[in-house]
């Protein structure tokens, strides 16, 4: 797996930025954006999850470790039972999830609105920035290269459905 390199402020934000006249294009220049700047996005996740984490450290802590276990729990649901019929176990511990992330909701909230903020802008930032040269050039590359490299964007992308 190989990292994209870092890009340039002036390259990531200010550039271009239009509607996409249809879906397909709007479908092209998400995915396209998004594995071009992903190493932006991740820093720009990093440092405002480090900025909510210096504001209320103990309810980002929970939050993350909170959403971690919710998001494993339900990756890892069908690995837990082999058999076509569930027993009803997973409904018990599904339950007790249900309670526990309800009884921390409180705390959880700023993380799960700083998570929600986040990606609400990454998603339109990559959906209204209009490709340049460079991006069209790596894409074409990049697509077109023997034993094409794998980023953490597009193991990403490629496990849910992009």
């Amino acid at each position: 797996m190989r990292i994209p390199p870092l890009r340039s402020l002036n390259d990531f934000l200010f550039s271009v930025y239009s509607v996409p006249n249809t879906m397909e294009s709007a479908n092209d220049r998400f995915t396209s954006n998004m594995l071009y700047y992903q190493t932006n996005y991740f820093l720009l996740t990093a440092v405002l999850l480090g900025i909510n984490l210096v504001l209320s450290p103990i309810s980002v802590l929970v939050g993350l470790c909170t959403l971690t276990f919710a998001v494993m729990l339900c990756n890892n649901l069908d690995s837990w039972w082999p058999f076509a019929s569930r027993p009803p176990t997973p409904v018990i511990y599904g339950l007790i999830c249900t309670v526990i992330l309800l009884y921390l909701l409180p705390m959880m909230t700023p993380t799960i609105l700083t998570l929600a903020s986040i990606t609400i802008v990454i998603m339109m930032h990559a959906l209204l920035r209009q490709r340049n040269t460079m991006n069209k050039l790596t894409r074409i590359f990049d697509s077109n290269a023997p034993g094409q490299y794998k980023s953490p964007m597009g193991l990403l992308l490629g496990k849910y459905g992009e």
